[in-house]
C-alpha cells in the first residue's frame, strides 16, 4: 500500500514538474526565429505577465474567453477611433486600450458598463 501512495505520488510530482517546466518556456522572450503565442484567459484562466495583456478578440464577453498573450505597447499614435474595452470603458484607440492591458470587444463607444458585443 505504501510502495502504491509513493508511486502515485511520484507521478503527480512529475506531471507537476513537466507542467511547470513547460510554463517557463513559454515565457522566455520571444525572437523572430523563435516566435510562439503564450495562451492567456480560458477556463483555467492563465495570466500574462505585467508588460503584456490577454488580446481575447471579439470573444471577451465570455466567461472562459481564451486568447494570447501580446507585447503592450509604450507609446500610441495621436489618432482618435474609439473602442470599447472589454473591460466596458471607451478608449481614444486600440492602442491606448491595449497599454492599459485591455483587449477591445469592438469599435465604437461602449454604450453603458454593462455593453457587451
Amino acid at each position: 500500500m505504501q510502495r502504491q501512495y509513493r508511486l502515485v505520488l511520484g507521478h503527480a510530482l512529475l506531471a507537476v514538474l513537466m507542467f511547470t517546466l513547460t510554463n517557463l518556456a513559454a515565457c522566455k522572450p520571444q525572437t523572430k526565429e523563435r516566435e510562439h503565442k503564450v495562451p492567456c484567459g480560458g477556463l483555467a484562466d492563465y495570466l500574462c505577465p505585467n508588460h503584456m495583456y490577454c488580446e481575447l478578440g471579439k470573444d471577451c464577453g465570455g466567461f472562459d474567453a481564451a486568447g494570447f498573450c501580446q507585447i503592450r505597447p509604450i507609446t500610441c499614435p495621436n489618432v482618435t477611433q474609439k473602442v470599447c474595452g472589454c473591460d466596458h470603458n471607451t478608449y481614444a484607440s486600440a492602442c491606448y486600450a491595449n497599454a492599459r492591458g485591455v483587449s477591445v470587444a469592438k469599435e465604437g463607444e461602449c454604450k453603458n458598463k454593462a455593453d457587451k458585443q
